[in-house]
């Protein structure tokens, strides 16, 4: 439970942290490093474009915790747990049709994300930390009734 727990925690940790490129160094002044890659460029970091890159950010620990789903429902079915979620539990005994149900339903919760994020960007934002939120205790029970 406890390792279950910690690694959705850093999954959801390092999906959700931004990125910033380092400082530039002084003028004139070339440092090994900096001589040997590339130079980093990065959007510009306004407000609206960071919150694009939260949601993205967003957007994508949600697919990875909906694999996690489908990974740890197929393994607790294996180990005689049955399918709690009324609308997944007619598909749930066949690996295909649990995953394309699945990815259905995945992308039309990030068409809704996208299509809410134009014109309320806080609200995706909220609306998908939640479902990650919900998304990751659903995997840890399964893996849990997997033991």
């Amino acid at each position: 439970m406890l390792r279950s727990t910690a690694l959705t925690v850093m999954l959801l940790a390092a999906s959700t942290t931004p990125a910033f490129a380092a400082e530039k160094a002084a003028e004139g002044a070339a440092t090994p490093a900096a001589a040997a890659a590339p130079a980093i460029v990065m959007p510009n970091t306004t407000g609206e474009s960071r919150g694009r890159m939260s949601l993205a950010a967003l957007n994508a620990s949600f697919i990875a915790l909906n694999a996690g789903d489908v990974a740890s429902t197929l393994r607790a079915l294996n180990h005689g747990a049955r399918e709690a979620n009324p609308l997944m539990s007619p598909v749930a005994g066949s690996a295909p049709g649990l995953i394309a149900l699945k990815s259905a339903s995945v992308t039309a919760t990030l068409f809704a994300s996208t299509k809410l994020a134009k014109t309320h960007p806080k609200a995706a934002m909220i609306m998908m930390a939640s479902l990650n939120t919900a998304m990751s205790m659903i995997v840890v029970h399964n893996f849990n009734a997997a033991r």
